[in-house]
């Protein structure tokens, strides 16, 4: 796991360091907390358990690249000893959609969107096994945000992120069916997150890429 996230930072770093002699220089740091869901095996488990930071880099006013970690906590209703922990690491581009729809123009620079997907590394550990289960994803969401000022913004984010090779079901068990078969394969699962947080434009351009 040190290896991929060593990868995914190594990876951000030279795309920020490539787009450094370009017009724009906005870095920002993002931090939230909110809602997340499971909605695997007819089961679902919701709660305000997902925190998440990340760390983009705006190439110029359309494109940018992303590194973001977050933790979710899925638990059965009133058992915190059910119930999983789920870690991700993820590397996405980002696409400030609202420049296409023209919505910081017509909203007195005040509301913006931006678009994101791409793929990563998560680790699942069970409050019922014992183990890591470690599962590739891909993720996707849309991020609304509303301008403060030149060094912070809030922002509101919607994604969905899908499991590939996951052997905990979200509630911390294996898959009844599974055991009984003797069949350790993994399986497909997706998740949601709802959150919303602050933006923090730290680069010498600020805000600029979003919003000007």
């Amino acid at each position: 796991m040190k290896k991929l996230v060593f990868a995914l930072a190594l990876i951000t770093a030279n795309l920020a360091a490539y787009a450094q002699p370009r017009a724009y220089d906005q870095v920002s740091i993002e931090a939230d907390y909110g809602f997340n869901g499971s909605t695997h095996n007819n089961q679902t488990i919701t709660g305000i358990n997902h925190f998440g930071i990340g760390f983009r880099y705006m190439i110029d006013d359309t494109w940018g690249v992303k590194f973001d970690y977050a933790n979710d906590r899925f638990r059965l209703d009133g058992n915190g000893d059910e119930g999983t922990d789920y870690n991700r690491f993820s590397l996405q581009g980002v696409y400030n959609l609202g420049r296409t729809l023209d919505i910081p123009w017509n909203t007195m620079d005040r509301l913006n969107l931006l678009l994101h997907a791409g793929l990563g590394y998560a680790a699942i550990t069970s409050k019922m096994s014992a183990g890591i289960d470690n599962v590739g994803h891909a993720v996707a969401g849309l991020t609304p945000q509303i301008y403060i000022s030149e060094a912070i913004a809030i922002h509101i984010d919607a994604s969905y992120i899908l499991n590939f090779s996951q052997h905990f079901n979200f509630d911390g068990s294996y898959p009844p069916g599974r055991i009984l078969s003797g069949d350790w394969s993994g399986f497909s699962a997706g998740m949601f997150t709802a959150s919303a947080g602050l933006t923090f434009y730290i680069g010498k351009s600020k805000s600029k890429a979003d919003w000007r």
